[in-house]
């Protein structure tokens, strides 16, 4: 078996800084993520700092980073819509993510394909344009 630093973690989301110390203690060789957090307002020092010696890479990808940040603030917009914390803190900082999310959510677009048994990206597939749309403008 190989050690834990021979070992790569994959993850949607940058993880927060409670992660990040959880991966260095326990001796992960290294991370790649597909999006930040957009629930993390903590400035790029103090995230960089939260790695240790661990080497952090993003995937780089926007139409990835799009979906990954789409499925993390769907369920909120779900439940609480426009007045959802998460929603609220990242209005500014993403808007057309924000906006693609809310009309996601008001039609609930991905909690019906869930429930009928639609995989995922058979669910996305007629929305590929929209997302195609607002990965041209992530940050």
């Amino acid at each position: 078996m190989p050690s834990l630093n021979q070992l790569t973690l994959w993850t949607t989301q940058h993880p927060c800084s409670m992660c990040a110390a959880a991966i260095a203690f326990v001796g992960i060789g290294e991370v790649w993520f597909i999006a930040d957090d957009p629930s993390d307002h903590s400035s790029h020092d103090l995230i960089l700092a939260s790695h240790g010696s661990v080497p952090y890479r993003s995937l780089g990808d926007p139409l990835w980073w799009t979906v990954s940040n789409l499925l993390f603030l769907y369920n909120s917009a779900v439940l609480e819509g426009e007045r959802a914390r998460n929603i609220e803190q990242n209005r500014d900082r993403y808007t057309e993510l924000v906006s693609l999310t809310l009309e996601f959510a008001r039609i609930d677009t991905l909690g019906a394909s869930a429930r009928s048994g639609t995989a995922l990206p058979v669910a996305l597939a007629s929305h590929l344009p929209q997302l195609e749309h607002v990965a041209g403008r992530v940050p």
